[in-house]
């Protein structure tokens, strides 16, 4: 008696994707969107303000900036700090890297920077291996009177639409100066809409390359009216 044998089945080749190697964060244009293995990850912090004995616009001061980063997690955090000028652009030698323990800080203080160019107003992207918080002070240069012009806290979450509750302009000595940073790679237009309290639009755009800020300084703007409150 013959038996019917069962037909081996055939097993169909399922092509296997060649792996993609991991790509460490470019310094120059970008920080990397995939980074690879130890390169700071977890967190993402955009300053849209820092300066290296720039002058003040009202004052005549010459201005520094102080980045404190405190580790909020529970392990020892990398830091990776990025600086891109107003065109967006950055080179390797103005990165800054550094490990801070849990729940410890670190400054990264632009005086103390050199290869930052003395000059300097642009913006920086943090990146760190723990989530970390970060505020900048803004201060008067090393070796005379200690004055702070302001502390901002940075921002982890970007928009597309972010509203100011107050603005001016020489409203007695009084100006606003607004900063905006691209936190994306590619260019892209803010537009900036000012209402008075009337009720009446005043619109300025402002170009912006990957990653850099500018800043509006509303008494230089003729766009906008004297008075503006």
């Amino acid at each position: 008696v013959s038996q019917a044998q069962t037909p081996t089945p055939t097993v169909t080749a399922t092509p296997t994707s060649t792996a993609t190697p991991t790509v460490t964060p470019t310094l120059v244009g970008a920080p990397g969107p995939t980074p690879g293995p130890g390169t700071p990850a977890a967190t993402a912090l955009f300053i849209p303000l820092v300066m290296k004995g720039a002058t003040h616009g009202d004052s005549g001061a010459v201005i520094e900036t102080g980045i404190q980063v405190q580790n909020l997690g529970a392990a020892p955090a990398d830091l990776i700090l990025m600086y891109y000028d107003r065109d967006g652009y950055t080179t390797p030698q103005w990165t800054e890297r550094a490990t801070v323990a849990a729940g410890d800080s670190y400054t990264f203080y632009t005086p103390a920077h050199p290869y930052l160019p003395a000059g300097f107003v642009g913006a920086a992207v943090l990146q760190a291996t723990q989530p970390v918080g970060a505020l900048v002070n803004v201060q008067t240069q090393v070796g005379g009177p200690r004055y702070f012009f302001g502390t901002f806290v940075t921002s982890s979450s970007p928009a597309q639409t972010v509203y100011l509750p107050y603005v001016l302009k020489q409203v007695g000595t009084r100006t606003s100066t607004v900063a905006v940073q691209n936190t994306a790679s590619v260019g892209t237009v803010a537009n900036l809409n000012f209402v008075t309290s009337d009720g009446q639009i005043y619109r300025l755009q402002l170009p912006l390359p990957p990653f850099s800020a500018r800043q509006v300084r509303l008494a230089e703007r003729p766009e906008l009216p004297a008075g503006l409150d």
